[in-house]
This record gives C-alpha cells, structure tokens and sequence, in this order.
C-alpha cells in the first residue's frame, strides 16, 4: 500500500511538472489540440474507454494519445505520408523523449532493471526500452519497436505513465479471468448436453429393445 501511494504521488508530482513544461505526457485533451490541431479520430475498441485513443497528424508523424482522467497517461509515434514504414533516427528518439521526460533523465533500461535491447528473431523487430524515475521509483517507461526488416513496417514509439502500465495489466488480466470463466461456462453446459443426449439415446435404446423382445415373444 505505501509502494502504492509513493507511486501515485511520483506520477502527480511528475504530471504537474510535465504540464508546467509543457512536455507531452501529462497534457489536456485541449492542450493536445491547441499544439497538435483537432482530432482525426477517436476510437474506443472493445477493451473499453481505457484503451480510448484520440489520433492526431503532426508533420509526418501520427500521434495517438490515450488519457487517464484529464490528463494523457499513454503516446505512441509512428511516421505516416511518404515516411510511412520508415525507422526513427536517434536524434528523433531522443527529442520525443526529452519532449515526454518532464524534466525527468531516461535510464536506458526495462522495466524492474530489465535491458535495454531485446532483438525477437522470429518477428525480425528490435525493442529498445527506457524507463524515467522520480527519485527511485519508476514513473514511466517508453518502448521503441523497430520492425523495419519485417514485411510490414511501423516501428513505433510509445511512452506511458506507470499507473496506466499497472491499470492496462489489471484490466487485460481481468479480461483474461473472465473469458476463462466464460469458456468453464460453456465446457459445463457442453458437458450438460452431450450428457443429456447420452441418456435420452439410452432411453431411446433400451425402448426399442424392449419393444424387440415383446415383438419376438409375442403368442409365446
């Protein structure tokens, strides 16, 4: 519960300083127009509202920002027009992230201290994590996908609020409950009614054996 609290007020000290710079995470849904211009789109895809992305096209860059409350907890960049498919450079990596830190230094580092590049041969994508700390708890992370040898390209950067880590994991394991849940539901009433065919077949046979047996011993 204090690891918690701690948490939450790093992420309130973080927004408040972020607002004040005027960095990314941490904005109003009018702060993000009056920088970005109106929304193209918003989409809330059956994960529900938390999952609610508002879409922005800045340049040669789609936006897509998601908030928590007010207040935008989750970002993600990825190049579009005649750029599309096309890696970021560092120097556009670095600028988002100092556009998104708050004043705040990214430690090149997973989450937990986990590393910093992790290379998924099967997907030919390299993942580049960071993670920004306010004193010494972890208050966000970002993830950059490169995916520019796959067949079809979209390397990514996103950047998001811990609490809304930590919210997203409890909504999808939730999630994850409950259509299990729902497949024990369903395996039972399978089992129900394949029993009940059972029986009613057995009923149904024995039935036409009795009537066999009085049929062949009739006048007996």
């Amino acid at each position: 519960m204090n690891q918690l609290r701690r948490t939450v007020a790093a992420v309130a000290v973080l927004l408040t300083m972020q607002s004040a710079s005027q960095a990314r995470i941490g904005w109003t849904l009018d702060q993000c127009r009056e920088v970005y211009g109106k929304e193209t789109n918003v989409s809330i895809p059956p994960a529900g509202v938390l999952h609610e992305v508002f879409d922005f096209s800045v340049g040669n860059f789609f936006v897509g920002v998601t908030f928590l409350g007010d207040k935008v907890a989750y970002i993600y960049y990825f190049k579009e027009g005649p750029d599309w498919g096309k890696k970021f450079s560092d120097e556009e990596i670095n600028n988002l992230l100092e556009k998104n830190s708050g004043g705040l230094v990214w430690k090149p580092q997973g989450i937990g201290g986990k590393p910093h590049e992790l290379w998924i041969a099967e997907s030919k994508t390299l993942y580049l994590l960071w993670t920004a700390y306010q004193r010494s708890t972890a208050v966000m992370t970002a993830e950059y996908c490169d995916d520019s040898l796959a067949k079809d390209p979209r390397p990514t950067l996103s950047i998001q609020t811990v609490e809304y880590k930590k919210l997203v994991e409890e909504d999808s394991e939730r999630r994850l409950q409950e259509l299990q849940k729902q497949d024990h539901t369903q395996l039972w009433q399978q089992w129900r009614d394949e029993a009940k065919q059972r029986k009613e077949q057995q009923a149904k046979e024995q039935k036409e054996d009795k009537q066999a047996a009085e049929k062949a011993t009739e006048g007996l």
